[in-house]
């Protein structure tokens, strides 16, 4: 049973449950109905004060097996895997917030970021942070718009690993996996 705050030195009030008032128009008679119908129909229409124009697109000729056309040349390779190598390692040591990797990784990748992040974050508490720091970013492309790279990191004196795998899409590098070591 709940109470609700009372004066000190009074007796608390208990809650009183009271129904909610109907709030709903009397529903309308048919006759009311058909008045309403008649006066709509003989109502003229008046134009809208502005039409914007439209554009017809004819989606006939579209395949949807082809990929969609992309929208421009991917920055290089070698320097998009040093950066977000290091975005990735600094957002899981603390020093960067997580939210800033959402454009760049897919979603199950940003999630398990997010939840580890999370995770060190309550580990750490009450130690000071200090920024790891990539060393070396290895960078292979097996594919067309593909990017495998494997990262040194050093990281409170001790050297890690990271693998990852980039995909171009649009005009900018996806983060698509990443493991640590």
């Amino acid at each position: 049973m709940s109470y609700a705050a009372a004066a000190p030195g009074s007796a608390p009030r208990r809650w009183v449950l009271r129904p909610a008032p109907e709030n709903l128009p009397a529903p309308l008679s048919d006759d009311e109905v058909t008045a309403l119908a008649d006066a709509q129909a003989t109502r003229p229409i008046a134009p809208p004060d502005y039409i914007q124009g439209s554009l017809a697109v004819d989606f006939a000729d579209l395949d949807d097996d082809e990929p969609s056309p992309q929208i421009g040349p991917l920055p290089d390779a070698q320097a998009a895997a040093n950066t977000i190598a290091t975005a990735v390692v600094e957002a899981l040591a603390g020093v960067r917030p997580v939210t800033q990797l959402i454009r760049h990784t897919r979603t199950e990748v940003y999630d398990w970021l997010a939840r580890r992040a999370f995770v060190g974050g309550r580990r750490r508490e009450g130690q000071p942070v200090r920024r790891p720091i990539v060393r070396v970013a290895r960078v292979t492309q097996p594919g067309d718009r593909v990017v495998e790279a494997s990262a040194v990191i050093v990281d409170q004196g001790r050297a890690r690993a990271m693998a990852f795998r980039l995909e171009g899409q649009a005009d900018r590098w996806i983060l698509v996996a990443v493991a640590l070591g």
